[in-house]
C-alpha cells in the first residue's frame, strides 16, 4: 500500500529519521526519485538505468540497484515483483516531514 505522508516526530531509534537524511544527501538518489515520482506502476532497473545514462548521471547496472537499495532501506521506495516485468521499484512515500527538535542522536 503507498501511503502519500510520513511524519517523523520522534525520539525513539525505530524510526530512522538520520537513514533518510543520509538517503537523500546524494544527488544521484534525488534523481532517482524524481524519476520515480511520476510512475505509477514503477520502474525496472533497467528502465530506470536507460533514463539515468541518458542525462550521464550513471553508467552502470549495479550502481541502480545500489542506489534503489539506498531508499528503500530508508523507506523512501517500495521493491515489488510485476507479472509481465519482474522486479519493480515505485516511490513508497511521497512527503516526508522532519521535526528535528524531536531528534536525539546517540552519541557513542
Amino acid at each position: 500500500m503507498v501511503t502519500n505522508e510520513l511524519i517523523i516526530t520522534t525520539t525513539s531509534t525505530s524510526v530512522d529519521a538520520f537513514g533518510i537524511v543520509r538517503a537523500l544527501d546524494n544527488p544521484v538518489r534525488i534523481s532517482m526519485i524524481k524519476i520515480l515520482l511520476p510512475s505509477r506502476e514503477g520502474m525496472t532497473v533497467k528502465d530506470m538505468l536507460a533514463v539515468l545514462k541518458d542525462t550521464n548521471q550513471i553508467r552502470y547496472r549495479e550502481t541502480v540497484y545500489r542506489n534503489l537499495e539506498v531508499l528503500k532501506d530508508a523507506g523512501l521506495v517500495e521493491k515489488f515483483y510485476v507479472e509481465d516485468r519482474g522486479i519493480c521499484y515505485r516511490i513508497r512515500r511521497k512527503k516526508v516531514q522532519i521535526d528535528l527538535t524531536k531528534l536525539e542522536e546517540e552519541v557513542a
